[in-house]
């Protein structure tokens, strides 16, 4: 019970001060996967409409569930910091968060236990709510669409011009991607996605 008493004042404080991006559409109250895949498909087809071409990067962070690569001192600097969770909770996330240990088992041989330093326990709410901090910062330049983990970077370009920044995007990327431990699922990066110009009739 107290598990749950702490999560609704956690959120009830991030979404009272309204901090989450717009485009955010993961693990939030009345939104999904469906919503993301409209708003994303409406902001391209609006640009093609008006004769605009649209330039495309999906992303996938790694291991961005396990938070196996985060360090537990930068998300509760994040909490406090950019989401004003108050000081008394953000102890309890962090006692919760830290010291803990895990080893591995197979059969009946054991490891020894290791202090783990980033990750977070598997089930709990801590983990949506971290991830949603920890990524609502990021911004590239570019219009970005964000499903928890899943990230696009669209690009708009002017009729018939190829001046595209989408690099300058994506080093802004991988900047922030470094700042915050976190890495990329290269296998998943895709673009340019698309390019291409409505005709008129």
């Amino acid at each position: 019970m107290l598990f749950y008493l702490c999560h609704l004042w956690a959120l009830h404080v991030v979404i009272k001060r309204q901090f989450f991006y717009i485009n955010q559409f993961g693990w939030r109250r009345n939104r999904s996967t469906t919503h993301a895949i409209i708003s994303l498909l409406h902001s391209w087809m609006s640009s093609l409409d008006n004769g605009r071409s649209v330039r495309t990067i999906f992303v996938d962070f790694r291991k961005a569930f396990d938070l196996v690569h985060v360090d537990h001192n930068l998300l509760c600097d994040k909490l406090q910091n950019m989401y004003g969770i108050p000081n008394c909770l953000l102890k309890w996330i962090g006692s919760y968060l830290k010291h803990r240990l895990q080893r591995v088992r197979e059969n009946q041989t054991k490891s020894s236990w290791k202090q783990l330093k980033g990750a977070k326990p598997q089930g709990s709410w801590i983990g949506p709510l971290s991830f949603l901090a920890l990524i609502n910062d990021l911004a590239t330049g570019s219009l970005v669409h964000k499903c928890v983990d899943d990230t696009t970077l669209s690009e708009v370009l002017q009729p018939n011009s190829n001046n595209s920044n989408m690099k300058d995007f994506m080093e802004n990327l991988l900047n922030w991607a470094d700042q915050n431990h976190m890495q990329l699922n290269t296998a998943n990066i895709l673009g340019p996605l698309s390019r291409s110009q409505t005709k008129k009739s």
